[in-house]
C-alpha cells in the first residue's frame, strides 16, 4: 500500500500551474518545503537539541553537524507527513503547501528523501553515535505517516511524538558530549509530558481527521470527554518534571512551574474550545489548545536556559 501510494504521489500531473525556471523553481520549492516543515514545530526540535547539548551551548564541529543533521531529517519527516495528510489537511481547510496545491506531492517526496540522505549522512560524519539515533528517528517517521499510520491511533500517535521528542534530546545529548543531570532529567520530563498533551494538536482537525480515518480523541471520544482526558494527562505529566526537579537538580524548579501552569491552562482552553450546545467555534479557537501546548514548550526550555547558568 506505501508503494502504490508513493509512486502514485510521484505520478501527479507535474504541468500543472507555471513554475519559474532555474533558481527561481528552487527557490520557491524550498521556500514550499519550509513552509510544509511547519516553521514552529522545527524551532522546537532545535531548540530541544541544542538545549540538551549543553547550557550554555558550547559551538564546535560536532554539534553543529549533529544539530543542522537532525534538523534536516526533521523537514523531511514533516514534508512526508504533509503529502500523507493532504486529503485531511484539504478537508481541515489547512493553508499549508501540499494542501493548498502551491507544492505537488511529488516534488516534496523528492525534498524530503534528498534531506533525509543528507542529514543522515552529516549526523554520522558527526559522530558515530548520532547515526542509529538519526536512522531511529527516521523510522519513526516513516512508521508514524507512512508505513503502519501510527498517527491513526491515539496510543501510536502519543508515542510516536514522545519518543521523537525524546530521540532530539538524546541527539543533543550526543552533540554536546555530555548529559548532566538537569540535562537528563528535563528531557525525559519533556518527552513524557510531551507524549501525555500532544492530543491537543487534535482539536481543531477533528472532521478531517474522521474521514480520514484516524482515531483521534476527539474523534472517539467527543470533544468533551476528550478535553478532560487531555487535562488529566497534561497535569500527570507535568508532575514528572516536578518530580525530576526534586530528585535530580534545582534549576528545573522554573521549568517544572512552567510545565504545571501551561497544563492547567491547557484544560481550561480545551474547556473553551468544546462546542457549545447548538454552536460551532471558529478555527482559532479551536486551534487554541495546540497553542498553549507549543507555548509550555518553548516557555519550559526558556525557564531552563535561564535558571541552570545560576545553579
Amino acid at each position: 500500500m506505501t508503494q502504490t501510494f508513493l509512486a502514485s504521489s510521484l505520478s501527479l500531473d507535474h504541468s500543472a500551474g507555471t513554475a519559474p525556471d532555474g533558481a527561481g523553481r528552487i527557490f520557491r520549492t524550498a521556500v514550499g518545503v519550509i513552509r510544509e516543515s511547519r516553521p514552529a514545530v522545527q524551532a522546537i526540535f532545535l531548540v530541544r537539541a541544542c538545549v540538551a547539548a549543553g547550557i550554555p551551548f558550547q559551538f564546535s564541529a560536532r554539534a553543529a553537524g549533529v544539530i543542522a543533521g537532525w534538523s534536516m531529517l526533521s523537514v523531511a519527516i514533516y514534508v512526508l507527513n504533509g503529502v500523507t495528510d493532504r486529503e485531511g489537511d484539504r478537508i481541515n481547510g489547512s493553508r499549508r503547501p501540499i494542501a493548498s496545491g502551491q507544492l505537488l506531492p511529488g516534488t516534496a517526496l523528492s525534498a524530503a528523501v534528498l534531506l533525509a540522505v543528507a542529514g543522515t549522512a552529516l549526523c554520522a560524519a558527526a559522530d558515530t553515535w548520532a547515526l542509529p539515533l538519526a536512522a531511529g528517528f527516521l523510522l519513526l517517521g516513516w512508521a508514524y505517516s507512512a508505513g503502519p499510520a501510527l498517527k491513526n491511533s491515539p496510543v501510536g500517535f502519543a508515542a510516536t511524538i514522545g519518543g521523537g521528542a525524546g530521540l532530539t534530546y538524546a541527539a543533543g545529548w550526543v552533540a554536546g558530549g555530555q548529559a548532566r543531570p538537569a540535562q537528563l532529567g528535563f528531557g525525559i520530563a519533556m518527552a513524557v509530558w510531551v507524549s501525555l498533551a500532544c492530543a491537543a494538536k487534535d482539536f481543531s482537525d477533528a472532521e478531517g481527521d474522521r474521514l480520514a480515518g484516524r482515531r483521534t480523541w476527539p474523534v472517539l471520544l467527543g470533544a468533551r470527554r476528550a478535553a478532560s482526558c487531555l487535562r488529566i494527562c497534561a497535569l500527570a505529566g507535568s508532575l514528572v518534571m516536578v518530580a525530576a526537579a526534586i530528585v535530580l537538580a534545582s534549576s528545573l524548579w522554573l521549568a517544572a512551574l512552567v510545565v504545571v501552569t501551561g497544563s492547567i491552562a491547557l484544560g481550561r482552553t480545551c474547556a473553551r474550545s468544546v462546542s457549545p450546545r447548538g454552536a460551532r467555534p471558529s478555527r482559532a479557537a479551536r486551534r487554541g489548545p495546540y497553542r498553549v501546548y507549543m507555548s509550555t514548550q518553548y516557555s519550559a526550555h526558556l525557564a531552563l536556559v535561564l535558571v541552570a547558568p545560576l545553579a
